[in-house]
């Protein structure tokens, strides 16, 4: 059981250095980072109808997040394959994240189009309405802190409008049956 952690957690480490390789090495702003990882996650499971993994995305206060992602990048930081610093963006600092010499990610090329594909819905907006665009059910139906079923924001409204009246009518029967 373990391993399996273990291993998600390299997972999610190896796609937050492809999102930062495919900005060009160099990916300006957490909310960035965390989006793209998220958006990924939507196109590889679109696009081939599997997982990109299995590490949470939870609720964050103003979208999707990598859980423990502070965590994860400070780990590639000390094993030399991400560099950090800061740069003001208009009046608050933001993180820039560069791949160093030893950040080599080693994903498909499913994955790291997938990637590519998220980085093209998060590049060049501003951090709030990156956030804004990723405020889908799995967002909505959680609280801070909380993993989203991500794959949730894949449903078209009406689909999730469905979903939501099967499940009523499902509490309904056990609740008819069970008291």
């Amino acid at each position: 059981m373990h391993k399996q952690i273990v291993s998600d957690r390299e997972k999610a480490k190896q796609i937050i250095l492809a999102i930062i390789q495919e900005s060009g090495g160099t990916l300006y702003g957490t909310t960035r980072l965390y989006k793209a990882f998220y958006h990924a996650h939507l196109f590889f499971w679109k696009e081939h109808k599997g997982a990109l993994s299995f590490y949470p995305v939870v609720h964050m206060p103003k979208g999707p997040g990598v859980d423990q992602g502070a965590e994860l990048i400070r780990e590639l930081r000390l094993e030399g394959k991400v560099g950090v610093t800061q740069r003001p963006a208009g009046d608050y600092m933001e993180d820039v994240y560069k791949i160093t010499n030893g950040g080599t990610p080693d994903l498909t090329e499913a994955e790291l189009d997938s990637i590519r594909k998220a980085l093209g819905v998060v590049e060049d907006k501003f951090a709030r309405h990156i956030s804004a665009e990723s405020h889908g059910p799995s967002f909505e139906t959680t609280v801070d802190g909380q993993e989203q079923n991500i794959y949730l924001d894949t449903l078209s409204d009406l689909e999730f409008e469905e979903m939501k009246a099967r499940q009523a009518r499902i509490r309904d029967l056990v609740s008819q049956v069970f008291g």
